[in-house]
Order: structure tokens, then sequence, then C-alpha cells
């Protein structure tokens, strides 16, 4: 169960991420935002840590198949005091058919340290990788 000490960390990064979720959200058009995450902490969840994740995506129509551009952005709280303290910012280019196994999917990370986290970080960030996932989807087209 999270601790006070974990709680304050994690309360001071999640409010940077929500402001930085505000401001993408004005930056970026046409865009889905899926909130997956628990805030509370609390073993009602099944999961008793602080967890800060969203995932801001952009799909096609299903002409036969779904082109998905997305940035995964999660905080998990430290699991003990060597635990590293970053956000994890994961970009994923993926095509697929509704009802099956994606036949394209691309994926990377990186690591953002939670103790010098700017806005500005974040909004750049899921920018940049955005524009990668878009390209990587528009690529994989050319490629056949």
């Amino acid at each position: 169960m999270p601790t006070d000490y974990c709680e304050k960390g994690f309360r001071q990064v999640e409010q940077i991420l929500d402001e930085a979720l505000a401001q993408l959200r004005s930056r970026i058009s046409d865009i889905t935002i899926v909130d997956n995450y628990n805030s509370s902490g609390s073993e009602k969840s099944g999961f008793p840590y602080f967890l800060w994740e969203v995932v801001l995506e952009r799909k096609t129509e299903p002409r036969p198949y779904v082109s998905r551009a997305a940035v995964k952005i999660s905080y998990l709280q430290p699991l003990s005091a060597d635990d590293p303290c970053e956000v994890e910012l994961t970009f994923i280019a993926e095509k697929y058919i509704i009802g099956a196994q994606s036949f394209f999917k691309k994926m990377a990370s990186k690591k953002l340290p939670a103790r010098a986290l700017t806005v500005k970080d974040v909004c750049d960030a899921c920018t940049a990788l955005l524009a990668k996932a878009e390209h990587t989807v528009a690529e994989s087209d050319l490629e056949k």
C-alpha cells in the first residue's frame, strides 16, 4: 500500500502530467484520449500502487484495416526507494483488422526522469512521438 511519502511524490508528478495533458488536448487535434490511471492507489482497484496512465491516439476508419498511431504516457509510483522515478512514453504504430491480431506493430519507449520533469518536456516528447508513430504507419504503406 502506498505510504504518505510515496503519495506526496506521486502527486507532484501527477500535477505536471495533468497540466501537460491539458496542453496536449489543445495542441493536438483529432485525438482520442484513453484514461487508464489509478490515482487512488487503493486495494479496491486490485492494484495497490499509484499509476498515472493515458493513451493519446489517432485511428483511421477500417478500410479494410485500422491504422493506429498512439503515445502512451505512464508513471508508476516507485515500488521501493531504489526504483527509478521515471515517466515512460511509448510510441505505438500499428495496423489491424477489427477482431484480429495486428499484422503490423512497432513500439519504442523513452523514459524521462520524474525529478526534473517539466510540462514542456512531456508535451514536446509526446508531440514528437505521435508524429513518429504516424510517420511509421504511413511508411508501412509504402513498403507494400
